[in-house]
């Protein structure tokens, strides 16, 4: 875990926010807020997800549960 850790904040995290922001640059240059908001929530998940990843599969974990039961 320690080493995941040291990838997510020396490499990990640095793209995430280049992506984020790039995108983020376009969609206001063409003036889609929707497509904004959506980059922004998209990233913070991302985030939130790469900070600790047992908490978004934790938290999530009664949606994978339900999930067969919707499609059978």
């Amino acid at each position: 875990m320690a080493l995941f850790q040291f990838l997510v904040q020396k490499i990990g995290l640095p793209v995430l926010a280049y992506f984020a922001i790039t995108k983020g640059l376009e969609a206001w240059k063409d003036q889609k807020l929707g497509k904004l908001v959506v980059i922004v929530l998209i990233g913070g998940f991302l985030y939130f997800f790469m900070e600790d990843p047992q908490a978004v599969l934790k938290a999530t974990a009664p949606f994978w549960k339900l999930l067969p039961n919707i499609f059978n």
